[in-house]
């Protein structure tokens, strides 16, 4: 089977759709498949008229054109972009089937981000890509209902994004942490690890560790991510309102060993999105061991079944709340990282993930499915 893979960017900063795919084409290639995902040089987004638009250059979409043509089954991962548009629109001129991982981009929360510009980009391309693919893949059913409020009636299919536990196995000791950051020493690491943006919830944590660094002051957090749209300014206010210069430190984009220095020498990993499709972050620090605080927006209710972390409301007391719960409680955060490293391995480890795509693929081939013709 050859099965291209697209994306809006393979710069690093595009986050967990560039893993989710790679990861998705690496299961497929030890299973016996030909798998690429394109554009294949990394490129930053550029910025036009205040707006993210993903171009990654002529060259990268004609390329992109040709594979979708001469791949068996093309998986576009994102919506809203012109290099996911090019290769829905070159594999349905081909009668190529194709599939879009919808990454959350339906959610209501999302929607009304841009909201104009959207509804223009909708009646110009996006309902058409998404009417015409052979499938939509949701990472749970609560985004797959979110997205019904789009009015998109294409059949859809529900697998989760995945991560590989052996990544995690031989981490960095705390030691490496201490070297990179000294003024962690001796205190209780909390890592936030993600976008600056303005889904993410860092207008909640902040305040939240505030509160939560008066009643446990021993207390770190390390911001890890890269900044978009300008948002790290927002952020650095808050930080100076409540006075945390002192115990929150930002740390940029951090990748590779870096990345895993932060999760093997952390106590504690919070999320506090306002909307999330199903975080990559939450999964690799679950991975590491690691107890995870998430709110009920990050749609990993899991993580509470399993006792893995602890789920709470998209509010400041109850981030702060968490917060001192585990700081306080060694034994426990590591019983809750033991558990989360199970649930990792049982249900989101890689290659279950991936055998799983590849048996939709291979369902679609089988079928044949054909999309309607563009209007």
């Amino acid at each position: 089977m050859r099965i291209l893979h697209v994306l809006p960017s393979r710069a690093p900063a595009y986050g967990g759709p560039l893993e989710v795919a790679q990861t998705l084409a690496a299961q497929a290639t030890a299973n016996g498949h030909e798998a690429t995902v394109l554009p294949k040089a990394p490129r930053d987004a550029i910025h036009v008229l205040a707006t993210r638009v993903y171009w990654p250059g002529l060259s990268a979409l004609r390329e992109i054109s040709r594979q979708a043509a001469a791949a068996d089954i093309v998986h576009v991962h994102g919506l809203w972009t012109i290099p996911c548009t090019v290769a829905c629109r070159s594999a349905h001129r081909q009668a190529t089937p194709y599939v879009v991982s919808v990454h959350g981009m339906l959610d209501v929360w999302s929607l009304k981000r841009s909201r104009l510009k959207k509804r223009v980009y909708a009646t110009l391309f996006e309902r058409r890509n998404l009417e015409s693919a052979a499938g939509l893949h949701f990472l749970n059913d609560s985004e797959r209902a979110e997205a019904e409020t789009f009015g998109v009636t294409t059949r859809s299919f529900v697998i989760p994004n995945a991560v590989d536990p052996e990544e995690f196995t031989d981490l960095p000791t705390r030691q490496t942490l201490d070297r990179l950051e000294p003024r962690v020493q001796g205190r209780t690491v909390v890592l936030f690890l993600g976008r600056l943006h303005e889904k993410k919830g860092l207008d909640i944590l902040v305040p939240a560790f505030a509160e939560a660094s008066v009643r446990t002051p021993d207390l770190h957090l390390l911001i890890a991510g890269p900044d978009e749209g300008g948002y790290r300014s927002s952020v650095e206010g808050w930080i100076d309102d409540h006075d945390l210069r002192g115990s929150v430190t930002l740390l940029g984009p951090v990748y590779g060993r870096d990345k895993m220095a932060l999760l093997g020498g952390a106590d504690i990993f919070v999320l506090s999105s306002h909307e999330e499709g199903d975080s990559i972050a939450v999964k690799e620090a679950m991975a590491a061991r690691l107890p995870v605080v998430v709110t009920r927006q990050c749609r990993i209710h899991q993580v509470e079944t399993a006792k893995a972390g602890l789920v709470v409301d998209p509010r400041p007391a109850s981030v702060a709340d968490a917060l001192v719960a585990l700081a306080e409680d060694s034994d426990g955060r590591k019983s809750l990282g033991t558990n989360g490293l199970r649930l990792v391995q049982e249900h989101y480890a890689a290659p279950l993930i991936g055998r799983l795509m590849l048996d939709t693929y291979t369902d679609i081939l089988q079928e044949r499915t054909r999309a309607p013709t563009w209007r």
